[in-house]
C-alpha cells in the first residue's frame, strides 16, 4: 500500500533521524509522472503504478504519492548510486504499464530526481534537493532535441 504525504514525511523524519545517528546511507527518489491524467483510466492507472511500486520495493523502503501526480520513494541502507539505478529501472517499467483499456501502454512521461542523505542535512534540505533534480530533469526533457 502506498503512503500518503503525511506517512512519508513521518517516515522520512523517522529515517532522517536513523541515518544521523549511525551514519547510515539514505536515499531519496521522486518521481513526477503526467500525461496519464488525461485517460478515461486515471484511476487504474494509479492502481496499477502503486501495486507496481510495491512489488519492486524491499520491505524496508517506503513509496507514497505526496500529490496527484508525485511519487516519493524513501530508501534506507541505499547509497545513491543504487538509488539511481532503481530509479532507472522502475521509471523503464512504469512506461510499459497497460491502461487496462485494450492492454495499451498508458500514456506517461516520467521524470526523476534522486539524492542521498549527508552530513548537516534535514528533512527540508533532502525534500528540496530531490525537487530540484526532478525540475532539472523535466526542464531538460523539454529542452532536448528530438528526432
Amino acid at each position: 500500500e502506498l503512503h500518503n504525504e503525511q506517512g512519508l514525511m513521518q517516515a522520512l523524519e523517522t529515517q532522517g533521524t536513523r541515518s544521523r545517528r549511525y551514519n547510515n546511507p539514505l536515499s531519496l527518489i521522486q518521481m513526477y509522472i503526467i500525461d496519464f491524467e488525461k485517460s478515461d483510466d486515471r484511476n487504474n492507472i494509479l492502481a496499477a503504478i502503486g501495486h507496481f511500486l510495491n512489488d519492486q520495493l524491499r520491505w524496508a523502503d517506503m513509496a507514497g504519492r505526496s500529490d496527484n501526480n508525485k511519487f516519493l520513494f524513501i530508501l534506507p541502507e541505499t547509497q545513491k548510486e543504487a538509488a539511481n539505478q532503481l530509479a532507472e529501472k522502475v521509471s523503464q517499467q512504469l512506461s510499459k504499464i497497460n491502461t487496462g483499456a485494450g492492454n495499451q501502454p498508458a500514456n506517461m512521461n516520467i521524470y526523476y530526481g534522486v539524492t542521498s542523505w549527508g552530513k548537516g542535512d534535514d528533512m527540508g534540505k533532502l525534500m528540496k534537493r530531490v525537487e530540484q533534480k526532478v525540475a532539472i530533469a523535466k526542464k531538460e526533457a523539454v529542452s532536448a532535441p528530438t528526432d
